[in-house]
């Protein structure tokens, strides 16, 4: 069974923009393309997460199928993982706008999960 690919977002992405707008820091590959996503292995992923040493979460974009069960161990090392309740979006500040705010709603549920275990 092959494994799918992760889709992840970095520079040029409306989730890169919103993040940052959130004041969050965005851990992504060097290489992306015009529209800021590339694709990329579960292992690349890991990779990508053990060479910046600090905690991270893992946000999943449901429209790009980016909780395929299958992937989700390279993510789940940050114990910090959640989907967004976000539909894909066709651009523009409103977009930028409803992503930045689901972010933000999927921190605070994860921030008031965590402090109850």
């Amino acid at each position: 069974d092959k494994e799918k690919p992760i889709w992840v977002f970095g520079k040029n992405s409306l989730p890169f923009y919103a993040a940052k707008q959130l004041g969050l820091e965005v851990i992504s590959p060097e290489k992306t393309s015009q529209f800021g996503t590339a694709q990329i292995s579960a292992a690349d992923l890991k990779d990508l997460h053990s060479e910046n040493n600090q905690e991270f979460c893992s946000v999943y974009l449901p429209t790009y199928q980016t909780s395929n069960p299958a992937n989700e161990n390279a993510a789940q090392s940050s114990g910090c993982s959640f989907e967004l309740d976000y539909q894909n979006a066709f651009g523009g500040a409103m977009s930028v706008l409803y992503l930045g705010e689901a972010i933000y709603q999927a921190l605070l549920s994860h921030r008031a999960v965590s402090s109850k275990e």
